[in-house]
């Protein structure tokens, strides 16, 4: 009772990259191919699938065949036979000025398919879904996307509204974060160490956590994150434990890997993959040792024993 030992709270989550987006196409379209593997990286801003939409095949192919018919006739207008009287020459210079004009707009438009909806003119109807613009950060690399998801191309052959992600990139060398699920029976005792014993630096109030992968559960991969204060929700949501069961979480985040965290605290990148799980506890302040190390025995006999007895 007199020893003082902090409280450690369990809490299982799931690696991200801190930087990562989910992709969709900006139209309805029919799913050509991807120019993208698993794993592979791509530029912001860069191509990562080719869809196909009809509405847009009818209407390049219509103003193609206008443009190369009136790029005959201007060619045909240009040629002013001999002979002809000035009248007439007059009227083939207005023809082809009109057709010129004519001919210009045309081409603006298909320009307008290529520079704003990233159509591929040299097959009338496909057109390209891009990586995010924003650059990723840069901590260990090169500011580039990596493909995080792995099963992506199921969606080959689909249609797909804008409202369907085609596949989630991510920049694994910004550093990464846990989505972390906390158990809604820890919740009380979470907020409470953010009052007595959490740490502050320019992200705000955080706790240290205790990170293990469970790919490779040795001494040599164990790290340690920051769970702060603003990264936890004030809701829970519905769950379901290994057993099936009920069991409402807080959804958190805890960063990892980044800058301010010393390095000794990082975990290996060899065993950071995306959607890997990951088992953690919360350091909370310090209580009496006896409650610390069977904090879930008590909290057990209480609810289950003592609560309803008495």
């Amino acid at each position: 009772m007199l020893v003082p030992y902090p409280l450690k709270l369990d809490a299982k989550g799931k690696l991200a990259p801190l930087d990562r987006a989910y992709v969709f196409s900006p139209f309805d379209g029919h799913v050509k191919s991807f120019t993208v593997a698993k794993n592979s990286e791509v530029a912001p801003g860069g191509p990562i699938a080719v869809l196909h939409r009809q509405e847009w095949y009818k209407d390049i192919k219509d103003l193609m065949t206008k443009r190369d018919n009136l790029t005959a006739s201007i060619d045909l207008l240009s040629k002013n036979p001999e002979g002809l009287p000035p009248t007439e020459r007059d009227q083939r210079e207005q023809q082809r000025s009109s057709q010129i004009i004519e001919r210009r707009g045309i081409l603006e438009r298909l320009q307008a398919y290529d520079s704003e909806y990233h159509c591929d003119l040299n097959h009338p109807g496909d057109f390209f879904v891009l990586a995010p613009d924003a650059r990723p950060s840069a901590v260990g690399g090169p500011p580039r996307w990596r493909v995080v998801t792995q099963d992506f191309e199921t969606k080959l052959g689909n249609t797909v509204r804008p409202t369907d992600p085609l596949l989630r990139v991510g920049n694994v060398t910004g550093g990464w974060e846990i989505v972390l699920k906390i158990p809604q029976k820890h919740s009380a005792q979470v907020f409470k160490a953010f009052k007595e014993a959490a740490e502050t630096d320019e992200g705000g109030k955080f706790l240290w956590v205790d990170v293990l992968p469970i790919s490779a559960p040795t001494p040599a991969n164990r790290g340690m994150g920051k769970l702060y204060f603003k990264d936890v929700t004030a809701t829970a949501e519905p769950n379901r434990d290994d057993q099936n069961e009920s069991d409402p979480v807080l959804m958190a985040y805890v960063r990892i890997n980044t800058p301010d965290i010393p390095k000794q605290y990082h975990i290996d990148e060899a065993v950071l993959v995306t959607d890997a799980e990951v088992h953690t506890k919360i350091i909370g302040g310090d209580h009496s040792s006896g409650y610390s190390l069977f904090y879930g025995v008590w909290e057990f006999l209480y609810e289950k024993v003592y609560f309803y007895l008495f």
